[in-house]
Order: structure tokens, then sequence, then C-alpha cells
């Protein structure tokens, strides 16, 4: 796993971009920036610089340009189904829907009547809409900084995780 990360992460801007691959290159480096921010507490200030300033120098050298490629591909026609994260109105759609869907589930999580079918399906589709805010959040938003309504969905995709988030510890605590 960690060898496709790097392969695709240090692969020359110019080739084709794979979308579908980029994109999880992208999910896995989020995983990566989750870690180092994690760990920035038990850090001394020369550590910190030292992460904060590998993690801006791929992000600006490495990342910033490949998300870049990944739209124009998208733009020149790719129809992989990961152009929805590279497309802002696409996006944003789905961030919108997310949020609906988390609301939605929390309706339904917390309530201790529902038989053990429903509450494993009920189960799946909190961890299916993890897996889809997780999608969402390696999209390249930074491309999309200006556009009209980025800061309320970007709002939105926060609360539908925390949602998401609560409904995932609430369902594990009802299997203990």
């Amino acid at each position: 796993m960690f060898e496709d990360f790097e392969a695709n992460l240090y692969r020359p801007a110019e080739d084709k971009i794979d979308v579908a691959k980029w994109h999880s290159t992208r999910m896995e480096f989020k995983v990566l920036e989750t870690a180092a921010e994690r760990i920035q507490p038990k850090l001394n200030s020369h550590e910190k610089w030292t992460i904060n300033n590998v993690i801006s120098q791929i992000k600006q050298s490495v990342i910033s340009p490949r998300d870049a490629r990944a739209a124009q591909e998208c733009d020149l026609g790719d129809k992989s189904e990961f152009c929805d994260y590279y497309k802002f109105d696409v996006y944003s759609r789905n961030v919108q829907n997310i949020a609906f869907y988390a609301d939605e589930l929390t309706n339904f999580y917390a309530s201790d009547n529902q038989d053990v079918e429903v509450q494993a399906l009920i189960g799946e589709a909190v961890v299916s809409s993890k897996e889809k805010i997780d999608k969402l959040r390696a999209a390249p938003v930074e491309l999309w900084e200006t556009e009209p309504m980025f800061e309320q969905i970007q709002n939105m995709l926060e609360k539908a995780s925390g949602l998401v988030e609560a409904a995932l510890a609430a369902s594990q605590a009802k299997h203990l």
C-alpha cells in the first residue's frame, strides 16, 4: 500500500493522471496529515517545524499540481467516478447529500426500539457514510476557496462528519 502511495506521489506531474489512483493517494496523504496533526502536542518545536515543513512542501510541489492535473483530466472527459471529487458543483452536491443523510441517520442510531436486523443495516449505513466522508475530505478543496458557498459547504461537511462519527461510536457501543 505505501509503495503505491509513494509511486503515485513521485510520478512526474506531466504524466497522464489516473484520477482514481490519484484520489486514493490523496486519501492516504490525508491520513498522514491527520496523524501528523495528532502527534504535534508530543513533539518539540523543531520536530513540529520539520513535519509541518515537509507536509507543506509536498502540498505545494506535488499535491497542488496533481490536483490541478486531475481536475483537468476530468474536464477533458475522464469518466472516472472519482472525478466527482474534482468538480466543485458535484462535490458540493455530494456534501449536501451526505449532510442530509447524516441528519437522517441521527434519528435512527439513537433509538433503542429496533430489531437486530435494522440495527445492522443502520450500522452498515453509518460505515458507508464514513467512507464517503473520507473520500470527500480528500477532495482538492484548495482549488475552490473562491467559489460561492465554499465555507457553507465545508461547514456542512464538518457537521456531517461529526454526526457520522457520533453515530459510529453509538453503533459500536451498542454492540459491546
